[in-house]
C-alpha cells in the first residue's frame, strides 16, 4: 500500500500544499525532476547549479555510484521533496 506524502512549498512568498503519493522514487523520476529545473534555470556566469538542481543531483549521483534503482521518499529531506514533488507534479510557481 501506498502511502501519501504531504508537503509544503516555501520557493515563494504564497504557502502551496502538494501532495505525492509515492514511498519511494525511481532514478528516472530523479532525472525528470533534474531536467524539470534545469529547463526553468539557467546557470550563471561560474557555470554552478542551482540549488534545487544540485540537491537532486547529489541523490541521482549516489543512486548510480549504488546502482540503486530506487530510493525511498524517507530518507529525503524536505527540501528535497518538496523539489522532487514540483516538478513531478510540474507545478508552474508564479513569476
Amino acid at each position: 500500500m501506498r502511502r501519501c506524502i504531504k508537503f509544503k512549498l516555501r520557493l515563494r512568498p504564497k504557502l502551496y500544499q502538494l501532495e505525492i503519493a509515492l514511498d519511494t522514487f525511481a532514478i528516472a523520476e530523479i532525472e525528470q525532476a533534474i531536467n524539470y529545473w534545469r529547463a526553468r534555470q539557467i546557470a550563471g556566469e561560474d557555470c554552478a547549479l542551482w540549488a534545487e538542481v544540485r540537491l537532486l543531483a547529489d541523490v541521482y549521483g549516489l543512486m548510480i555510484f549504488r546502482r540503486a534503482n530506487s530510493i525511498e521518499a524517507s530518507k529525503l529531506d524536505d527540501d528535497l521533496l518538496d523539489v522532487i514533488g514540483v516538478a513531478l507534479n510540474q507545478r508552474e510557481l508564479p513569476p
